[in-house]
């Protein structure tokens, strides 16, 4: 059984695009839960709504970060992105 996990949004809102795929670095787990809420986190930033779509991302990361460890109790030791 694959780790991978994917989330394809290309209708995020008028103008945005999301992507993602989720190797699945600390397991199975984590992957499916950055799949099912890094995108939920880019748009509740409130850089986003300011239209600063790089810093919401950047704090969506670091906040799935954080929840990640705390909510499946995993020290999640590497995060590596791309974007485009």
């Amino acid at each position: 059984m694959s780790i991978l996990q994917h989330a394809a949004y290309p209708d995020l809102d008028d103008c945005t695009s999301f992507f993602g795929v989720y190797d699945g670095h600390g397991g199975k787990a984590v992957s499916k839960f950055c799949a099912k809420y890094l995108h939920q986190q880019v748009l509740k930033h409130e850089a986003y709504s300011a239209g600063d779509i790089g810093t919401s991302a950047q704090k969506a990361f670091l906040r799935l970060f954080y929840l990640v460890s705390s909510d499946l109790k995993i020290f999640y030791r590497c995060l590596n992105v791309v974007m485009v």
